[in-house]
């Protein structure tokens, strides 16, 4: 569920745009578009965290609606104490006067809000990931991986 442009070829993948035909468009706020007790596994990454408060249990109820009985839900979402503890040591950083940091502490401050209350794919990530000179590549890419390596890449052709 949510899969964006990573799904697999021998699994349902479903987003809320279609980037493959091997992915179903769907708006999941709207409830899961199969019938009850149709998988063996559930799997969302880095989903669950943009649905609403009120959205959030509606969704996870539909996950539990299309398992099999005695099957596996997995979730996979944000480590916000990595994020805080990051936007804690830059912050010292930066207050101590170590201006090397304005960069990281812009960054994590961009991805507390928007792995928290981002509510439209890729957020403003996405529109960072594409600025023509980013000074901090490396720390995003410590930060956020192959996605953004790629996106990154996307933004510079």
């Amino acid at each position: 569920m949510g899969c964006g442009s990573r799904w697999h070829k021998e699994w349902t993948n479903v987003d809320l745009h279609s980037t493959h035909p091997e992915v179903i468009a769907s708006d999941l706020r709207k409830g899961i578009p199969f019938d009850k007790e149709t998988f063996d596994v559930v799997y969302h990454s880095h989903i669950i965290e943009h649905f609403s408060k009120e959205e959030a249990p509606i969704f996870l109820s539909e996950c539990y609606r299309v398992l099999k009985q005695g099957s596996v839900l997995r979730i996979v979402y944000p480590d916000l104490e990595q994020i805080i503890l990051n936007y804690i040591r830059l912050l010292k950083g930066l207050k101590d006067g170590q201006l090397k940091f304005v960069d990281d502490y812009d960054w994590i401050m961009l991805e507390l809000f928007d792995q928290t209350v981002r509510n439209v794919s890729g957020g403003e990530m996405a529109k960072y990931f594409i600025k023509e000179f980013i000074r901090n590549e490396e720390f995003i890419l410590s930060r956020c991986g192959i996605e953004a390596k790629n996106l990154i890449a996307w933004g510079k052709q």
